[in-house]
């Protein structure tokens, strides 16, 4: 007998409509052909009904499209559900208190870039070791454009890390980038968020290039 999942979904600042991945086996790089994605409007829930009861991997995707190199896409906000024969079980991407986080980055132009990608993780991944440290606890990512303005979506309260990572423009002769891409540059922040009123805005200065030091 199938199970049923109850999704909802409500985010101050977050998109209008946001796309989840659903995977009965999960791993670490999910093949999105392979799994089961849904829309949902914020604001708003969905059933997803029929659900093949086991343990599922859960989470909402994220795509960025990065000036410097190829498209990113994260699943943020990651967790494993267990689905019962014929019982329901509700999934919260529900954020009724915290704040919104503005991020400022310094020191974009001396790299060469004009973009960077903002990974945002709860508690302080410098305490994360082993591969996993990438995606432990990743809750979102965005963009932070010189030209524009980078504010998190609301956080619930708790200590983040705001992490901004960088990749130099693609070699010009071309060729295919496979794989997963280390950042050229990366720079991290810590940031509290508090239970009610404004979070403090996070600075982050990226380092300097080598032939500028």
């Amino acid at each position: 007998m199938p199970g049923q999942i109850n999704l909802r979904y409500d985010i101050d600042g977050d998109d209008p409509k946001a796309e989840f991945f659903l995977q009965l086996s999960p791993s670490p790089f999910p093949d999105l052909s392979a799994v089961q994605k849904f829309k949902v409007d914020n604001k708003s829930h969905l059933d997803i009904k029929g659900v093949t009861p086991g343990s599922y991997d859960l989470a909402k995707i994220r795509e960025l499209n990065l000036v410097a190199r190829q498209g990113w896409v994260v699943f943020g906000d990651r967790r494993m559900i267990n689905v019962k024969a014929g019982e329901s079980v509700t999934v919260d991407f529900v954020r009724d208190r915290g704040a919104r986080v503005s991020i400022e980055v310094d020191g974009l132009e001396p790299l060469g870039v004009s973009d960077a990608k903002i990974l945002i993780y709860r508690n302080d991944i410098r305490l994360v070791k082993g591969p996993g440290a990438l995606f432990e606890g990743l809750v979102d990512a965005l963009i932070y454009d010189r030209n524009g303005r980078c504010q998190t979506p609301k956080l619930l309260p708790g200590t983040y890390t705001i992490v901004a990572e960088v990749y130099r423009p693609a070699p010009k002769e071309g060729g295919f980038l496979g794989g997963l891409i280390g950042a050229d540059y990366r720079a991290t922040a810590l940031v509290e968020v508090p239970r009610v009123g404004e979070a403090p805005r996070v600075r982050i200065e990226m380092p300097k290039p080598p032939e500028a030091k």
